[in-house]
């Protein structure tokens, strides 16, 4: 019971831990669009990114008891915000990259806290519906023109740039976890083969894989 309780604990630590990393990574960003637009007169979006900047500050620590309210909350705001800015700015910017980056994010988020299989399965159907919001939305932009048109054109190559950058860090940034944390699993679950769940101590399973493995050795010699 100690082993399940350390487990769930330190899994726990692990969650919070992560998302909030995530958290700083997503509230910089925001700081970052909320001047950029502000200074190019575009008060709509400064607005939204206000709105975003204040969920990301206070947040988090309102619902870390319950990780997965903060995840699917932070999807929502994302989505939102990457629809509005795409519905008012166009395709040519870049932020449609976040809904592809959202997909790797939606799979490994379903394993924060116990991984039911339900979560696997809502994981899926949001990668779907991610799907079908950009192909409305490449169809929106394709008949109706852009409510914010940047006359800049190096100002508009930077920004799209920067988003196709930042969506790449998160996709490379969210894999690397997900690698780690299958690593993590992995020792839990070798642990738990070859140890005794009471004493600690190894297991019939463990002995008798490294007895085969010396008579192998000492075959070959």
């Amino acid at each position: 019971m100690d082993y399940n309780r350390d487990s769930y604990t330190s899994e726990y630590i692990y969650d919070y831990k992560f998302l909030s990393r995530f958290n700083i990574l997503l509230l910089v960003f925001h700081m970052l669009f909320l001047f950029l637009f502000f200074y190019a007169e575009y008060y709509i979006l400064a607005i939204v990114n206000v709105f975003s900047v204040t969920y990301y500050i206070f947040f988090l620590r309102y619902t870390k008891n319950n990780l997965k309210v903060y995840a699917r909350f932070t999807f929502i705001e994302v989505i939102i915000h990457a629809t509005a800015v795409v519905l008012l700015m166009g395709w040519g910017y870049g932020f449609q990259n976040y809904f592809f980056a959202l997909v790797p994010i939606f799979y490994f988020i379903s394993h924060f806290g116990d991984g039911h299989k339900e979560d696997s399965k809502t994981s899926f159907y949001n990668s779907v519906l991610i799907g079908v919001l950009l192909i409305i939305l490449k169809g929106i932009t394709y008949y109706v023109e852009p409510l914010y048109i940047l006359k800049n054109d190096w100002v508009r190559f930077l920004i799209s740039q920067m988003n196709i950058v930042i969506a790449v860090a998160f996709i490379i940034y969210f894999v690397k976890e997900y690698q780690m944390v299958v690593q993590t699993n992995e020792k839990i679950i070798r642990d738990i083969a070859q140890t005794d769940q009471l004493t600690r101590v190894y297991n019939r399973y463990y002995m008798t894989k490294i007895i085969n493995k010396s008579l192998s050795e000492d075959s070959i010699m």
